[in-house]
């Protein structure tokens, strides 16, 4: 069997990989190596890493991004086998960036295709959600908040320990107003739209740190 990888074998058909999918993983492999490793120390050291918009481009012409979400939305329609080996490289490559590609294809996009309404799909996959509780009420509703809402910010980005180049900062909703139209999966129905996904995400974090 040939060497998918340039520094040690992996033996797919050992692992019941279908050649689609060992052309997929030497496609990403291929990707990562190039794009992102040569960069991955750097952006650790640096906790930055402004090339990460033109990345991410350039994973988005590939079908990463939207890996699992439905083809009729502009997605892949891969199935979690796939995204898995999707992740594995990537993580192989960079431990931050594979987090902040889990963080988007997975919560964000994946959650999206799961539990929203077909308008919200058509509108915000080919383009992450909150909860919130109001006093004295009870449940959870999560929503499709747009970075241009009316009482939204970024906090400051943490400087962290690990994960490094992986921003993350506080997410800020001052007086926020969301349009009903919004809500994904129903109201008071976020605490499953959250949970749904948790097992997926699982899955994911785990096929990173394997790469």
């Amino acid at each position: 069997m040939a060497s998918l990888a340039s520094h040690y074998p992996i033996n797919d058909t050992f692992y019941g990989l279908s050649e689609v999918q060992q052309q997929l993983r030497k496609t990403v492999f291929d990707f990562a190596q190039k794009e992102i490793a040569p960069r991955a120390a750097q952006i650790d050291k640096t906790d930055d890493f402004p090339e990460m918009r033109e990345l991410w481009l350039k994973m988005g012409s590939l079908g990463l991004l939207g890996a699992t979400a439905d083809a009729d939305f502009g997605g892949s329609g891969m199935g979690y086998f796939e995204h898995a080996i999707i992740c594995e490289e990537i993580g192989r490559a960079s431990g931050s960036v594979g987090l902040s590609y889990g963080a988007h294809a997975n919560l964000c996009v994946n959650q999206i295709n799961r539990s929203a309404s077909e308008d919200q799909k058509r509108r915000y996959l080919p383009k992450v959600y909150a909860k919130t509780e109001q006093a004295h009420k009870q449940g959870l509703s999560a929503f499709i908040v747009e970075r241009n809402s009316p009482g939204f910010s970024s906090g400051h980005k943490l400087d962290k320990l690990g994960m490094r180049g992986s921003g993350t900062s506080e997410l800020v909703f001052n007086d926020c107003r969301v349009s009903a139209e919004n809500v994904v999966g129903g109201v008071n129905r976020g605490a499953a739209v959250l949970f749904s996904g948790l097992d997926l995400e699982r899955l994911m974090i785990a096929a990173g740190a394997l790469g």
